[in-house]
């Protein structure tokens, strides 16, 4: 049961994201892979937690970022793509991966770092409320 209400709230989110005028994201087709996101997000940031555990000289800032704004900046690099409207408006009905410009942001938005790397306070765009924030793990 519990996994099923944190599911769903991934669902909700994904179905709330406008990714085109008149055009959302698909929640329940794209639970999975919001899930997975969610769960790399996690585990990208612990790795790197753990290893500034062992490697304190590398807790420092580069290019003015430091070390978990550059783990979320790396993870919103990854999804960087560009499609153009007529084929997201052909794929996203039907495809169980939600766009980059989703990925890149969104499961970030249920890591509590997020918020401390980037001083995300409630009424921030990026903000979302920690009962819509999934806890399965």
């Amino acid at each position: 049961m519990h996994f099923v209400r944190e599911a769903g709230k991934l669902v909700g989110q994904a179905d709330g994201y406008e990714i085109l005028p008149g055009l959302r994201l698909n929640g329940a087709i794209e639970v999975t892979e919001n899930l997975a996101d969610v769960g790399g997000i996690m585990l990208g940031h612990s790795a790197l937690r753990s290893h500034l555990r062992d490697h304190p000289a590398d807790d420092r800032a580069i290019d003015g970022y430091a070390p978990a704004q550059r783990c979320f900046l790396a993870w919103a690099q990854l999804w960087a793509a560009k499609v153009n409207e007529g084929a997201m408006r052909q794929l996203l009905p039907v495809d169980g991966h939600p766009p980059g410009v989703y990925r890149m942001a969104a499961p970030a938005q249920h890591e509590p770092a997020y918020y401390d790397a980037f001083g995300i306070r409630p009424g921030d765009r990026m903000w979302l409320d920690p009962k819509d924030r999934v806890a399965i793990w």
